[in-house]
């Protein structure tokens, strides 16, 4: 059994998820996989090794390392959405597994005139980061 944790709220994103990025504590001993969403934990992502494909599996398998989520990240949705993942924490019973942080960047909606947000002016070229942090063990 692979328990899992998910953040409580989803980040909003307009355009395409352009990195998936998970930092692992220096004491972890076990192994982290996930699955990705982008309407909100409604529907789960997995890649299959040729293209995102759905899963219901909460059990751990049909999930990806880190590395095959971010190197394919920017085919996985172009019209924007909630994103949020799932990690799956794996351990012999005797591994701590723990995690510091996933960070995540999209890209901003793109937009003829620059958007006025606050005091801060937006173009298409700017970067948006959602960071999550967490720690388990099993």
């Amino acid at each position: 059994n692979k328990p899992y944790i998910t953040p409580t709220t989803a980040q909003p994103f307009f355009t395409t998820v352009d990195s998936f990025e998970a930092t692992l504590a220096v004491d972890n001993e076990g192994t982290v996989s996930y699955q990705v969403s982008t309407d909100g934990g409604t529907t789960w992502q997995y890649w299959d090794g040729a293209a995102w494909a759905t899963t219901t599996a909460t059990d751990g398998t049909q999930t990806n390392t880190a590395a095959d989520i971010n190197t394919n990240i920017m085919t996985l949705d172009t019209d924007g959405g909630d994103f949020t993942w799932r990690a799956f924490l794996e351990s012999d019973g005797t591994q701590a597994v723990e995690f510091d942080q996933i960070c995540i960047t999209f890209s901003a909606a793109m937009a003829a005139e620059p958007m006025r947000h606050g005091k801060h002016f937006m173009n298409g070229d700017e970067k948006g980061m959602y960071f999550g942090k967490s720690n388990g063990s099993n």
